[in-house]
């Protein structure tokens, strides 16, 4: 229903439009927006990174997550099926599924607090990857509007189609999948106008891997003025899934999994059936902008609902032997959330030289219900309740920064940025009786935090087109109110975070060669019989990053970099630059090499100029660390896309791991009892996740360009 009122709202209003021509001072492009250019103010760090979703849309990613790994150093990880949020590991950080990353969509949080499954959980499986028009990241701390669980970072969504007209595509592929996608752009419109509809289900590749999403998408872009405008974005998302887990290696090495004996059909087996889940989300955005030489703001007002269901199970029946009952976990999370952001920015001159000043604040309120049970493996009845809250949480937050020109070559900016948190929360599973008698299970609990967050950043300009830029900073991860005491002032984890490097820019042409040091003083480690983040103490990471992009317009577009990161547990005491003291960190990658090419030319086809694209990503991850001295296998994978259009109708085929690897999706190494495996043992063994094998997707779509046959 949301995105048919927008529908109507967007056509109404583009055809309101006056033909006249607005005045030409302060006048915003908003016809179409130019991703290969960086928008608005200098970069805060050398790793502020603008990512060209449009420009590399060729190379397959199934999701709004995997657009991430055009950035340096990104690795994504889901151990739990189709629609459950990516594990993303950068940095040397293990961010989880948003615990250490901050997430956001065109301004707004997607974080979500005190989720059960992980403090900071943030699912973009909601986001029409067709509809991602760019994507800012920033890896480290180092810009005062970055907010809440920016430990690692933080990754900013922007929605857009440049392309005016209709575009209706369906999709057939491996394993049972298909696609539906529906997109629409008013003509004369901007690219902030637009409705898209996606439909996608599968069998999946294995056992208890089945999926059916749907999402739907509609903005809005109007303006009011020469230098106002309206922004709306309304969304709705659903989805079910299944999920085959994780299996142990010994079984496997065995062939005792309960699946057919060959390799593969034991590669892709499943121990617990029950495994999966369901979530929704539905929610509005609306955005007022204006932009004028001298002063620019921007405010916005946003809600949303959200549910998430999810059932677990990485012990079998370890912590529940004498019973047999099982280990399965469910956990729930319903939460409403409304908020206000806004920001003002004045422009300067001073000595001939541009300044700006801006502060902004955010305003977020969350209520909800978070639970988890234990689940009888047999029926899946629930048997026992380990967490059942209702929250109330307040998010008031506010900066201020400066972006200064000292001289021609020489920038300063940076500011502070203030987090307030007021948490009060209602348990409803405290224990019935104490030594002192028989006591109610509900009581309320109420706390509070406040954090000050420190940025800076200097550049200097060696020649035309290359910058020296160095930054400090400090980020936050707010408190799981599960942790928290009545009456307490809630701890945040902290980071201290500085880097260094070069950075060069030509054209759509850039490299980049940066080093960073990282320590943070409550961190969170992955424990398997908690299905979540625990804390583990302080740590220390550094490291370096070499990237590059090359655009040869008309012919080929080709980026690519390497990462090295050391991620360690500190030793009591340590500085802030004692590199590598204290055993390593699990599961963080050291070594990590992307890239992604495309190259797009017009073909002539028996008289008929065809416009053809071929596009390429190759990946290739080292060994990771494991718990208890163990360790990964590396993994290198290559990704094939290609399109060619002739008239309205374009086709389309796509390979994701076009050589057929078999390697794993997540890699663990604990102790664990399923049905089958043997004897139960207390000793550690390799756990993983299957990863996804070669799936190939073939789409055709009718395309509606409004431009064709005007004159």
């Amino acid at each position: 229903m949301l995105p048919g009122l927008l529908l109507l709202a967007a056509t109404a209003l583009a055809e309101a439009t006056p033909d006249e021509p607005a005045p030409a001072d302060d006048i915003p492009t908003f016809e179409t927006r130019v991703t290969a250019e960086r928008p608005g103010p200098a970069p805060v760090a050398a790793s502020d990174l603008l990512l060209d979703a449009a420009a590399f849309r060729a190379v397959p990613r199934r999701n709004a997550s995997e657009i991430l790994t055009l950035a340096p150093g990104v690795v994504l990880g889901n151990h739990h099926g189709e629609g459950h949020a990516a594990a993303v590991y950068l940095r040397g950080f293990d961010a989880g599924e948003g615990q250490d990353l901050e997430f956001r969509l065109e301004g707004v949080p997607l974080n979500e607090v005190s989720n059960p499954h992980g403090h900071g959980y943030a699912d973009t499986n909601f986001i029409i990857p067709a509809l991602v028009e760019s994507v800012r990241m920033v890896e480290g701390p180092f810009d005062p509007s970055q907010g809440d669980f920016a430990v690692a970072g933080s990754v900013e969504y922007r929605l857009g189609l440049p392309e005016r007209g209709a575009r209706v595509q369906g999709g057939v592929g491996s394993h049972g999948a298909n696609e539906l996608l529906l997109l629409w752009g008013p003509a004369d419109a901007p690219s902030g106008t637009f409705v898209g509809v996606s439909l996608r289900r599968g069998d999946g590749f294995g056992p208890n891997r089945a999926y059916t999403a749907g999402a739907a998408m509609a903005g809005l872009e109007h303006r009011l003025s020469h230098a106002l405008s309206l922004r709306l974005v309304g969304m709705s998302h659903a989805t079910r899934f299944d999920s085959a887990g994780v299996i142990r290696q010994d079984d496997y090495q065995a062939g005792r999994l309960p699946c057919g004996s060959d390799p593969d059909s034991q590669f892709y087996c499943s121990y617990d059936p029950g495994q999966g889940g369901e979530g929704s989300r539905h929610g509005l955005l609306a955005s007022l902008s204006s932009s004028g030489s001298r002063q620019s703001f921007d405010q916005s007002v946003f809600f949303s609902v959200r549910r998430l269901r999810l059932v677990e199970n990485f012990t079998g029946f370890l912590q529940d032997d004498p019973e047999q009952r099982g280990d399965a976990r469910e956990q729930t999370y319903r939460v409403f959330t409304v908020g206000l952001r806004g920001s003002l920015v004045e422009r300067r001159a001073w000595g001939d030289l541009p300044q700006e000043l801006e502060i902004g604040y955010l305003a977020r309120y969350d209520d909800g219900d978070a639970t988890a049970r234990r689940l009888r493996r047999d029926g899946g009845a629930p048997y026992a309740t380990t967490l059942d809250e209702s929250l109330r949480i307040t998010n008031l937050a506010a900066y201020a920064a400066a972006r200064l020109r000292l001289t021609e070559r020489i920038g300063l900016s940076g500011g502070m940025r203030v987090d307030s948190f007021f948490f009060d929360v209602t348990d409803r599973n405290r224990p019935s009786e104490t030594r002192a008698g028989p006591r109610e299970p509900i009581e309320e609990q109420g706390a509070d935090g406040l954090a000050f967050e420190p940025r800076i950043t200097g550049s200097y300009t060696l020649v035309e087109g290359l910058d020296w830029i160095a930054s400090w900073g400090v980020g936050v991860r707010s408190t799981d109110v599960a942790a928290l005491a009545d009456g307490e002032f809630a701890p945040f984890a902290r980071v201290y975070a500085a880097e260094s490097g070069l950075v060069h820019r030509r054209g759509r042409s850039e490299a980049r060669l940066v080093g960073f040091v990282t320590k943070v003083d409550r961190d969170l480690v992955f424990d398997e019989r908690q299905a979540r983040n625990v804390f583990v103490g302080a740590s220390s990471r550094h490291g370096a990053l070499a990237a590059g992009r090359i655009g040869l317009p008309g012919w080929l577009d080709l980026q690519g970099s390497l990462t090295w990161a050391e991620a360690h547990l500190s030793p009591v005491g340590a500085g802030f630059f004692d590199l590598g003291a204290g055993p390593r960190l699990p599961y963080v990658p050291r070594w990590v090499a992307r890239v992604d090419a495309i190259s797009s030319r017009t073909v002539d086809v028996a008289g008929e100029r065809l416009p053809v694209s071929l596009a390429v990503g190759a990946n290739w991850i080292g060994a990771r660390p494991l718990p208890l001295g163990a360790s990964s296998d590396a993994v290198a994978t290559v990704d094939l896309g290609g399109h060619i259009r002739w008239g309205p109708l374009e086709a389309g085929l796509s390979l994701t791991n076009l050589l057929d690897t078999r390697y794993h999706a997540a890699d663990f190494n604990y102790a664990s009892h399923f049905e089958g495996a043997g004897t139960p043992s207390r000793v550690a063994t390799a756990h993983f996740a299957a990863a996804p094998p070669r799936m190939v997707m073939a789409t055709l779509a009718w395309i509606l360009d409004p431009t064709e046959g005007v004159p």
